[in-house]
């Protein structure tokens, strides 16, 4: 039964270290802003432009659906690790309420911004709606940053119950 234990554990482990190295694979560098703009812009006569509407759309998906599963992966982990260690009773809770509050982030404040949809929208409404379409994405990057910091926190508050919840069963 360890046994089974310790290679679940270590099986969570590696989902959530192939969610971190996933990034490596899937983001790209884009072209400096000067090259963009005098260069590129020009010589492709404004298609460049909707190319890298395209992809900056497209890698925030990427992200928040490479991240919703990662959050997944960190809180199965730490279940196990909990019921490994004997403190399902002392974490189960905050584990809960953390995968309820990840779920309802995603859900709320995440929505992805549909890559095709957006840029078909921009085109049809000659790039009004590309404004909303970009307010929507520094949007979804400064609420994930906090979304992050919450997760961070929670965790670590969650990690430190469970210490002293593991100090009293000691004593």
């Amino acid at each position: 039964m360890q046994q089974m234990q310790s290679v679940q554990q270590v099986q969570s482990v590696q989902q959530v270290d192939r969610y971190v190295h996933e990034r490596r694979a899937t983001d790209q560098i884009f072209v400096g802003w000067a090259l963009y703009f005098f260069l590129l812009s020009w010589i492709t006569l404004g298609i460049y432009p909707l190319v890298i509407f395209y992809r900056r759309l497209e890698r925030s998906d990427l992200f928040r659906d490479r991240r919703l599963h990662y959050y997944g992966a960190v809180i199965d982990s730490s279940k196990q690790y909990a019921e490994e260690r004997g403190m399902t009773d002392a974490t189960h809770d905050d584990l809960h309420d953390l995968e309820h509050f990840v779920k309802a982030r995603f859900a709320d404040e995440h929505r992805p911004l549909r890559v095709g949809l957006s840029l078909f929208l921009s085109l049809i409404t000659l790039g009004v709606y590309g404004f909303i379409a970009i307010y929507r994405l520094m949007r979804f990057w400064w609420q994930i940053q906090l979304t992050e910091q919450d997760v961070d926190d929670k965790l670590s508050a969650q990690r430190n119950t469970s210490r002293c919840a593991c100090q009293i069963r000691a004593r």
